[in-house]
């Protein structure tokens, strides 16, 4: 597994080498490769590169701006009883690209009540949640922002949700996606700030997309 380039001595601070094809690029962020290496990162950095197969077990607190770069390994969150990330008046994004994200037991993000946040999902296969829980939960009064492109996610519980937005109403909770695909017994729900373009939901209450400025695709 080519990660480094024996030829760079010397990389700035911040920022990592990379293997691309039979080359070798420098990009930002910080290197992990083990499960204790991505909670350290997490803190230290505020851009994380996966360059292996990471499973992880507790929950994440995101209180800044970081991104994840799956950079073609998989995530593994699958045992974690709650979900993997949450986050607390700061952005995530993650670039998924085609890797596997395996989520924990009622989904991905969590976003507790009264915090401003923004989740940002660059493709990814994401799958999981056996509890009925909600991919993204938000649990009110604070303002957030969703944006999922070509992102695919399959449920794997009965009445599982894209997204369970509870309380909120209007401008408060904007989604946006484009592309990709969701299957979802629950519902897909939204605001009027929504929209959805390009996109396939499946096994999905429809009467839970009547709320969306724009849908466009297949449901």
């Amino acid at each position: 597994n080519k990660s480094e380039n024996p030829a760079i001595s010397f990389v700035a601070e911040g920022y990592s080498s990379l293997a691309a094809g039979d080359d070798f690029v420098v990009v930002k962020g910080k290197k992990v490769a083990s499960a204790e290496e991505f909670k350290t990162a997490l803190q230290s950095t505020d851009v994380v590169i996966l360059v292996d197969d990471v499973k992880l077990s507790e929950t994440f607190a995101v209180n800044k701006d970081i991104t994840i770069n799956l950079n073609g390994h998989n995530f593994d969150a699958s045992t974690n009883k709650s979900r993997p990330f949450n986050v607390e008046n700061g952005k995530l994004t993650i670039v998924g690209g085609n890797s596997t994200i395996k989520v924990g037991a009622y989904g991905l993000v969590n976003i507790p009540q009264g915090s401003d946040a923004e989740i940002v999902l660059e493709g990814g296969i994401y799958e999981g949640n056996t509890d009925n829980g909600a991919f993204i939960k938000p649990r009110g009064e604070g303002k957030i922002n969703v944006t999922l492109n070509n992102v695919k996610y399959t449920d794997k519980s009965n009445n599982g949700y894209v997204l369970n937005l509870g309380s909120y109403e209007g401008e408060q909770f904007v989604i946006k996606v484009e592309g990709g695909e969701f299957v979802a017994g629950g519902g897909f729900q939204l605001t009027s700030g929504s929209s959805i373009k390009n996109t396939t939901i499946k096994n999905t209450n429809s009467s839970q997309l009547w709320n969306a400025v724009e849908f466009t695709g297949d449901a």
